[in-house]
């Protein structure tokens, strides 16, 4: 059901926006993951959205409110900005190349509108006009429009501000963006996804050059660890996980080779918190397992490409020192023998 302030105040703004600022999209009502907006337009020539929020006040308190619903705007488009774009890339049927320079530079351009209704405009424009100038910068930036159910004119001029976006991931798609990026870079060369991990993990192990398949037992790793519902950052483990039996290292050959691959984690640690990467090596994780390892948490409770960036890094610096030592020592096999228990 439409009500009276989206017919008095937000179709009005929405058809000046189309007719004054010659707008190339404009609409009411704009949902997208974070919430709604009151009215959105976008202005091809300048790159620039335009965002407003109705409010039939009557006194100035509520004009208060509106802009308090602007303020939150921000944070919504900060925290959603992605999905934001993709949502009314798809809506309004926009170029690419209107998104190109918001990707590249994570950032939008924005003005902020509040919208009063007219029959209040003698009373309410004046104290409105104080109040904004009492906010400070984001005050002075916010346009104001006067709108009845045929008319809507502009009495402030809104000013642009940049918002900064970021890309939020949900954790499945997260691990997934890690282990892409992971393996386009030249440190994972001579490794391949290891396809049966966990859902909370992405795992990497040795591609062979030969017919015989990778070993599971031996993979690097991004783990995300269990988050409570009361943590306020994700914890993940990042590391190089030696994963044979106890049985297994009975035979001999397998055991000198897990001793080998051993020696060069420990000697990778020692590398890795030289270069300020504050790794840690057990050699007797569980009954019989090792790791070379790192915990992290993410800054919030939100993965973003911040959060990605920094576990890739972490993987990145594990992977560059530890994985040529290991292809030196062609991951721990005698040349000439046998294969082992553990190929």
């Amino acid at each position: 059901m439409v009500n009276r302030e989206s017919i008095t105040l937000n179709t009005p703004a929405k058809k000046w926006f189309e007719r004054k600022l010659k707008c190339n999209f404009s609409t009411t009502e704009f949902h997208f993951s974070a919430g709604k907006l009151d009215v959105l337009a976008y202005d091809r020539d300048n790159k620039c959205f335009h965002v407003a929020e109705g409010k039939l006040a009557n006194r100035v308190s509520s004009v208060g409110h509106a802009v308090g619903q602007l303020v939150a705007y921000i944070s919504m488009l900060q925290e959603n900005g992605f999905d934001f774009l993709d949502r009314i890339s798809k809506e309004a049927n926009l170029h690419l190349s209107d998104f190109t320079s918001f990707l590249e530079n994570k950032s939008i351009k924005v003005c902020f509108y509040v919208i009063l209704p007219s029959e209040q405009r003698e009373k309410i424009l004046g104290p409105a006009r104080l109040m904004l100038s009492n906010i400070g910068g984001f005050g002075d930036s916010i346009g104001i429009l006067i709108s009845s159910k045929n008319k809507c004119t502009l009495e402030k001029p809104a000013i642009s501000i940049n918002i900064k976006i970021r890309k939020t991931y949900k954790r499945d798609e997260f691990l997934l963006t890690v282990k892409d990026k992971f393996l386009a870079t030249i440190e994972a060369a001579g490794l391949v996804e290891k396809t049966e991990s966990w859902a909370n993990t992405v795992q990497f192990v040795e591609r062979r050059t030969d017919d015989k398949k990778s070993n599971p037992f031996l993979h690097f790793e991004v783990w995300a660890l269990r988050k409570t519902k009361h943590e306020k950052v994700w914890p993940f483990e990042i590391g190089f996980h030696l994963e044979w039996a106890k049985g297994w290292l009975k035979d001999p050959n397998t055991k000198k080779r897990a001793n080998k691959i051993r020696k060069e984690m420990w000697q990778s640690r020692a590398i890795l918190r030289k270069n300020k990467f504050n790794f840690h090596y057990k050699e007797k994780w569980g009954k019989a397992w090792s790791k070379l390892y790192t915990n992290c948490k993410t800054k919030s409770n939100v993965l973003d490409d911040e959060a990605l960036e920094e576990m890739l890094g972490k993987l990145i610096a594990l992977t560059s020192v530890l994985l040529p030592r290991l292809n030196k020592i062609n991951w721990g096999r005698r040349k000439k023998e046998k294969e082992s228990l553990i190929s």
